[in-house]
C-alpha cells in the first residue's frame, strides 16, 4: 500500500461555532494508506465527515447541502508519525 496526503476543501457548511451559527469553508490535510489515489480521496472524505465533534457541529438543512471536494492527492513517502491537520475554518 501507499501513502497519500489528501487536501480537503469544504465550502458552504453552517456551522455552531464560538457560540452561533454561520457559513464556513474549511481546509484539512487527511494522510491515508491505500492502494489507488481515487481509494485514497474516498476514505479521506470518509474520514473527514466522521469525526464526531465535525458532524455535531454542521447545521445545514437538506435543502442547502454544503460540498466537499478533494484539492489535491498526492503519492508521499510512507511515515507512520503523520496525523491528519485541523480543520481549518475561515468564514464564508
Amino acid at each position: 500500500m501507499a501513502q497519500f496526503q489528501v487536501l480537503l476543501r469544504g465550502e458552504h457548511f453552517r456551522l455552531a461555532r464560538e457560540g452561533g451559527e454561520g457559513y464556513y469553508g474549511f481546509l484539512k490535510t487527511v494522510y491515508v494508506q491505500s492502494e489507488t489515489a481515487d481509494s485514497a480521496c474516498e476514505y479521506a472524505v470518509k474520514q473527514a465527515v466522521s469525526d464526531p465533534e465535525f458532524r455535531a457541529s454542521v447545521r445545514n438543512s437538506p435543502d442547502d447541502p454544503p460540498a466537499m471536494n478533494v484539492e489535491d492527492c498526492a503519492e508521499i513517502e510512507k511515515d507512520p508519525n503523520l496525523q491528519d491537520g485541523p480543520f481549518i475554518y475561515t468564514p464564508e
